[in-house]
């Protein structure tokens, strides 16, 4: 049996310390993300290496057209993915897998990732991560909560989510059963929940950006939207009188003034390119008395680097705004 230390908050919050500082390494070092991956389950891994193989088969499939020819090269690849396994290479071939693939095939299921874990520590390693507070939910679940810094200055707090699991791990002449703290997931918020800012600026992420012009557009303030704009966007739509007739027109009408608007999704694209999915609802009123106009839009918003000038260097603004679709939200 385990001993008491093995499960205790102290362990896991060491486990969460060492997934962090996984992360500094590589900054300093330029190293891969792969090492972060003895943190997950084998369960996990086995399940993601499955879904690399089913899509590499997929792919080559599809290029050869089903032909014998495709059959021939995937019937190859198999053979060579077994040859790798009997040689025992990696945990069912970790060497198969790069952290990279793992954040592109991971499910919610395998690991719990969003668009604040992306920008905070996987795109960019983080100038500083300070932990502010740990909570043992139950004998195998433990949360660890950091102030973190990004690369580029942005603000935001980050929870680290650990889960007890049993693990194989080598034993003179065998193996034996042990358990071990396994990262679940690293999820994110605002540093300054339900704050938003006046100008841009580094700390500020792409979700409080959206913020602050939901706000503005709210109660109208034209020159508070165009002043997040991004200097790209700004010159294609200024001066802010031009931009203020745009928001007039038919495509943007719904957002001045609406009376609600909510952050559907938000999407990492890139590490410099946030897109938000926001559902707008109008004070336009519809054919049907009492429904007003429903719109959903998507957000770009953009890292700017150093030829947007010393003033907005490393701030998010918003390079451009797309309607999608009416009443595809209630």
């Amino acid at each position: 049996m385990p001993s008491p230390s093995e499960e205790s908050a102290e362990a896991a919050s060491a486990a969460a310390q060492e997934c962090m500082a996984l992360f500094f390494a590589s900054r300093q070092s330029q190293r891969s993300l792969d090492p972060v991956m003895e943190f997950l389950p084998e369960a996990v891994i086995d399940r993601l290496l499955e879904r690399k193989r089913a899509k590499q088969e997929e792919a080559a499939r599809d290029a050869s057209g089903g032909g014998m020819a495709g059959q021939l090269e995937l019937g190859q690849q198999q053979g060579q993915q077994q040859q790798r396994r009997r040689q025992g290479q990696g945990q069912d071939g970790l060497t198969e897998l790069s952290f990279e693939e793992l954040v592109s095939l991971a499910q919610p299921t395998d690991l719990a990732l969003d668009a604040y874990s992306a920008r905070g520590v996987f795109n960019a390693p983080p100038r500083q991560a300070t932990v502010l507070s740990s909570l043992k939910l139950g004998p195998d679940r433990f949360l660890q909560r950091y102030e973190v810094v990004s690369r580029s200055g942005e603000e935001m707090v980050l929870t680290v989510d650990m889960q007890l699991e049993e693990s194989l791990q080598p034993k003179y002449r065998g193996l034996q059963v042990v358990k071990r703290w396994f990262l679940r997931g690293i999820t994110g918020e605002p540093a300054y929940p339900g704050e938003a800012p006046l100008k841009p600026e580094p700390c500020w992420g792409p979700d409080a950006v959206v913020q602050a012009q939901l706000e503005a557009l709210q109660v109208g303030d034209v020159a508070g939207v165009f002043r997040f704009a991004s200097p790209q966007n700004q010159q294609a739509t200024g001066p802010v009188e031009r931009f203020g007739a745009m928001l007039q027109g038919d495509v943007y009408r719904p957002l001045l003034n609406h009376e609600a608007a909510d952050v559907l999704r938000t999407v990492q694209m890139q590490p410099d390119l946030t897109v938000l999915i926001v559902g707008v609802r109008s004070n336009i009123p519809t054919s049907e008395p009492g429904v007003m106009q429903r719109v959903v839009y998507s957000w770009a918003v953009r890292l700017q680097g150093p030829d947007a000038g010393p003033e907005f260097h490393n701030c998010w603004m918003t390079e451009s705004v797309h309607p999608i679709s009416q009443s595809l939200f209630k």
